[in-house]
């Protein structure tokens, strides 16, 4: 170079180099010269052990003899040994003796084992004074210090030794902008060396580096990258192109971290790169630069800019850019599009290290994340130290905004307008666009207030960048960026929300999607308000007959995950009254209803009142299959426990919702809670169908987790007592099913001894009133 700029090393930016750090520079001097000179990394060798016996020798490299001279690397073998701070002073003779023989007399023997075989094998040996600048004479001294020890006193008849200062590694130094950077000590906002870069907000968290977890297709691409970067032919471009969040910057960056690759890297971002110092600095003919530039935020325009202007530079250029928009492809260029994780490899980023998140929990966010490594780390983050809102961007990113933006600027107005389509869209579950469903589409650009035209044009945009995924329907992914656009859109229209207004020029379809996205609620303090109306006594569920219908129950499902409380205070004032005939005939939206219901029963406070209301619809069965109201109702008393647990009520608190039904002047009532006693009696084989404590991004319920096995024996017990104690008054057929429900239960139950003597004492009284088969009796005590 030969101006001063940011990249100009000087002798006092060497002085301060200390031991350790002098060894490190020198390490990646040698890497980023044998990486220039296509040298294999399996010939270089440098410890980072500076307080260890070293035999004279710090590193050394083999390179093969038919390399081209070099300023650093000689052809064949070349030893180093590296020496920081003024006090090195190797113009004295005692000084060359003690660093060739330390304190032993100076004979070859004596010479350090490193030194020996270096010349031994007719190699370079390179003395380097990193904190000191050598005037001639002084250089002069050192090599012929040097050379009488080796030449007369040890032997060797044309010893080939070299000694450098600061000057010849300046000298180094100016190929390589990145390893100038780090010795300045100048890595910062606008250009960042590999060390620098890994420090940025989006590599750490709280203090500590982010950690990688790949899959078999990121670790491919890592490797197509660095067998790009290797090539020694021609100037390299590679683009790296992928949507926000799903990993492009963090593959380079693993990519780029192999030791002969790193030294050389230069990390900045496409708007400070063009007409910067490094750019006018590598456009210069005298210019010798060699760097991997990896240009983060580097739309189309940018990328052909820079590289119509680096093209020509020859293969000491590598040009890596990384951009959030998918392009048309051209030659020339080696193309990479970023894979999306897969769901382990998502799971394993939320869970982490905190047994706090179990594995279901986890999976679950891992779907949500759509492939997403940067929205996992969010989504893990929040989950420890934000429960109560888990899209809630880091402090230091806006990593919703840019999913929008990608490489625009965040306050434009082609971004604005990009944002409000996108928050009406995410109204929608999904959308028609094209052909026969073109309809669903232009209804949403109706409401957005945007023409046709430009709506197609934002719609194709973001379909090119894979924000919005489908052939004829379209979703947008990940479905965390869906989550947070829908309560934005509630949090800024839903003040003047009206239902039937907004709905009356949908279609049937889009409406119905509308209605699904409403189990994320909760999120939204505006559309938290909207749901109590909905479900309130003026909302559409006032008219009995909504409900009924299969959209209405749909919609009322997912309001309930908004609002199970809610939810359940309207089922009351309407299911609630319902006469036993009216019950029957409920068919349309009866399976949503259940389901309504099974959600809602998994919460403590609202079990008993959820659990009456399945009572009611078990009572008037009208379906045959096993999760029908009557399946449902008898399965909120399993004695489960855990993940697997029906509700977070304990079997004490559901008891009361049994002795009602027992004590109710309806046989199909006792039976139920037959059936529900002979779930509640299961001592093996827990499971359960259904995730009913999935409700939006809702906290998923504690579910009930006994603290003894006291505790269990307890539930079983009164449940027990409470079935024995009942037979009296039962009509005779039920009291033979109640009756046999026990004998059956008997043989697992009486194993426990904590158990046993109240199994004998009511198999006894079986006998007594010949409520059992005598044989079956003799069976079962036999049994256990």
């Amino acid at each position: 170079m030969n101006r001063d700029n940011i990249f100009t090393v000087t002798n006092e930016d060497l002085g301060r180099l200390d031991p350790a750090e002098a060894v490190r520079f020198f390490r990646e001097l040698l890497w980023a010269e044998a990486r220039r000179l296509g040298i294999e990394m399996s010939q270089i060798n440098v410890s980072s052990r500076v307080n260890v016996p070293d035999g004279g020798v710090d590193a050394a490299v083999e390179a093969d003899p038919s390399i081209a001279q070099s300023a650093i690397i000689r052809p064949g073998k070349t030893c180093y040994q590296i020496k920081s701070g003024q006090e090195f002073k190797p113009w004295q003779k005692s000084v060359i003796r003690k660093e060739l023989f330390g304190s032993c007399p100076p004979l070859r023997q004596n010479l350090g084992e490193g030194i020996r075989a270096c010349l031994d094998a007719n190699g370079t040996y390179v003395l380097v004074c990193t904190g000191i600048d050598l005037v001639d004479k002084q250089h002069r001294n050192a090599l012929k210090h040097l050379n009488e020890y080796l030449k007369e006193t040890c032997g060797y008849p044309n010893p080939r030794v070299e000694v450098w200062s600061q000057n010849n590694l300046i000298g180094c130094l100016q190929r390589f902008p990145s390893l100038s950077l780090q010795v300045k000590e100048r890595s910062g906002a606008q250009f960042q060396t590999h060390q620098s870069w890994s420090s940025n907000d989006d590599m750490q968290n709280n203090g500590k580096p982010v950690e990688f977890v790949p899959g078999q297709a990121q670790d491919d691409l890592i490797s197509q990258i660095q067998d790009d970067l290797r090539r020694n032919d021609d100037t390299v471009h590679v683009r790296v192109l992928g949507e926000p969040g799903i990993g492009k910057t963090r593959l380079v960056f693993e990519a780029t971290r192999a030791d002969d690759l790193t030294p050389l890297v230069v990390y900045c971002k496409a708007a400070r790169f063009r007409n910067s110092v490094l750019m006018n600095e590598l456009l210069r003919d005298d210019n010798q630069f060699a760097a991997i530039l990896v240009i983060d935020e580097c739309d189309s325009s940018s990328s052909f800019d820079i590289w119509n202007k680096l093209i020509h530079r020859g293969a000491r250029i590598k040009l890596v850019t990384i951009s959030n928009d998918y392009e048309t492809k051209t030659g020339g260029i080696t193309y990479h599009d970023t894979p999306p994780l897969g769901n382990e490899q998502i799971r394993q980023i939320v869970q982490g290290h905190n047994t706090r998140i179990p594995d279901s929990q986890a999976d679950r966010w891992a779907e949500l994340c759509s492939g997403s490594p940067r929205v996992a780390h969010v989504i893990r983050g929040n989950l420890v130290n934000n429960p109560d809102d888990v899209l809630k961007p880091p402090g230091t990113v806006d990593i919703w905004g840019r999913y929008v933006a990608g490489n625009d600027d965040l306050a434009s107005q082609e971004v604005k307008q990009r944002q409000r389509v996108l928050r009406h869209l995410a109204l929608f579950k999904r959308f028609g666009f094209e052909r026969s469903v073109v309809a669903e589409a232009q209804s949403i650009a109706k409401k957005a207030g945007v023409s046709w035209i430009d709506f197609q044009e934002i719609v194709k945009g973001l379909r090119d960048r894979k924000i919005l995924q489908g052939e004829f329907t379209l979703y947008i992914t990940p479905k965390t960026l869906h989550i947070k656009l829908w309560t934005e859109w509630w949090d800024t229209y839903g003040a003047t929300f009206n239902l039937e207004e907004f709905t009356q020029d949908l279609t049937p379809k889009l409406v119905a999607w509308f209605y699904e996205m409403f189990q994320y609620a909760a999120e939204s303090d505006a559309a938290s308000r909207i749901v109590k109306d909905l479900l309130g006594p003026d909302g559409p569920f006032h008219d009995d007959e909504y409900l009924k219908t299969r959209l209405g129950s749909r919609f009322f499902s997912a309001l309930t995950d908004a609002d199970p409380k809610a939810a359940l205070r309207c089922l009351m004032r309407t299911l609630g009254t319902w006469d036993k005939e009216t019950l029957l005939q409920f068919t349309g939206g009866r399976r949503d209803i259940i389901w309504a219901l099974e959600k809602i029963a998994v919460w403590r406070d609202l079990f008993a009142d959820a659990a009456r209301l399945l009572l009611a619809l078990g009572e008037a069965e009208n379906e045959g299959w096993s999760n029908n109201a009557s399946g449902v109702f008898a399965a909120l008393f399993s004695p489960a426990r855990g993940r697997v647990a029906p509700t977070e009520a304990s079997p004490e608190e559901r008891l009361p919702v049994l002795k009602e039904a027992f004590e109710s002047g309806s046989k199909e009532r006792r039976t139920l809670a037959l059936k529900a006693c002979n779930v509640a009696l299961e001592s093996r084989r827990f499971s359960r169908i259904g995730s009913p404590e999935y409700q939006g991004l809702r906290k998923e319920p504690e579910f009930w987790t006994p603290k003894t096995y006291g505790e269990i024996f307890d539930a079983y017990r009164r449940v027990w007592n409470l079935l024995a104690e009942q037979l009296a008054s039962l009509p005779e057929e039920e009291r033979k099913y109640g009756a046999d429900i026990l004998l059956q239960q008997a043989r697992a139950l009486g194993l426990a001894s904590n158990l046993s003597d109240m199994v004998v004492d009511t198999l006894r009284m079986l006998s007594a009133k010949a409520l059992v088969d005598e044989k079956q009796l003799i069976k079962t005590v036999v049994e256990f």
